[in-house]
């Protein structure tokens, strides 16, 4: 198959027009490649229309020929005007090169989709949707810097979930997951908007509280966690409450790092305990520290 006055063959003509389409990864300027090279290949002029949604949509002249193709969950349509209208050979021949470069549209589509899930489990855990303990670090020495300008405290709260291997072991991998997420959702309504709430292990949990005012809000801050964590989200006896190491930014620690650790000792210093307690680092023993 040859069109009237094109001096390559039209095999040699999609490879050169796929391979402009083929070097673009971002999917618009793709389209509008193709767009463009469609529109010298067969002399016409080509706009894209996006169906329904398109302020010109039903505005495409009288005579102009369309054809659609399925883009990133949208229908594009390349619009075709041209004083003599494409034949029914030219019209087949510009579906094939339309859907081959649909093919690399889709594939594209789908890398950037696994890039997106590869950088949300780089910075989120699968089962809550919190941020990780990377993501949380990253976070909270961002806070401390914006802290240290503008001369506010931070309170750091390490949560230790008391004994959820034994419901884990008990109820069963899903009922400890669903409980688990549950209590995330929970923590996050405590929040405002300058806090974050993240899991760092199986068990643990640690929420940065930004701006807290006055050492004194403390205690009335934890009182409210404590109330979250007080009763099970799941009915069950075995529930009983976390543990809860406090540290606060800067009369405890100067430093992201310094204030985790801060946190993780408070609550280290009351591990053997069974019942819901918390545990403040600047009322630890030395030996503690």
């Amino acid at each position: 198959m040859t069109f009237v006055n094109e001096p390559h063959t039209p095999a040699v003509a999609e490879l050169g027009i796929l391979r402009q389409v083929f070097s673009h990864d971002n999917i618009q300027q793709g389209v509008e490649e193709l767009a463009h090279s469609l529109g010298v290949f067969f002399q016409s002029h080509i706009s894209l229309s996006k169906g329904g949604d398109d302020p010109d949509y039903g505005n495409i002249p009288t005579g102009a020929q369309i054809e659609w193709l399925d883009v990133a969950g949208e229908s594009v349509g390349f619009v075709f005007i041209r004083e003599i209208p494409l034949s029914p050979a030219q019209r087949q021949h510009a579906r094939l090169i339309i859907d081959m470069a649909g093919f690399w549209f889709d594939a594209v589509s789908e890398l950037h989709r696994l890039q997106h899930e590869l950088e949300q489990s780089a910075h989120q855990d699968a089962l809550t949707h919190l941020p990780n303990s990377r993501n949380f670090s990253e976070v909270l020495s961002d806070a401390i810097t914006r802290a240290q300008r503008h001369e506010h405290l931070i309170a750091l709260l390490h949560i230790d979930l008391i004994g959820f291997k034994k419901i884990n072991d008990a109820l069963g991998d899903d009922i400890g997951d669903e409980l688990l997420f549950a209590l995330s959702e929970r923590m996050k309504l405590s929040l405002h908007d300058n806090d974050l709430v993240a899991r760092l292990g199986p068990d643990e949990f640690a929420v940065m509280l930004y701006d807290i005012g006055h050492p004194d809000n403390i205690a009335q801050i934890v009182e409210r966690f404590e109330n979250a964590l007080a009763d099970p989200p799941i009915p069950t006896t075995l529930w009983k409450g976390a543990r809860i190491g406090i540290a606060i930014y800067p009369l405890d620690a100067e430093n992201h790092n310094a204030l985790l650790e801060s946190a993780e000792k408070a609550v280290r210093s009351v591990k053997e305990s069974t019942e819901a307690v918390h545990a403040y680092f600047s009322e630890l023993p030395e030996d503690f520290r």
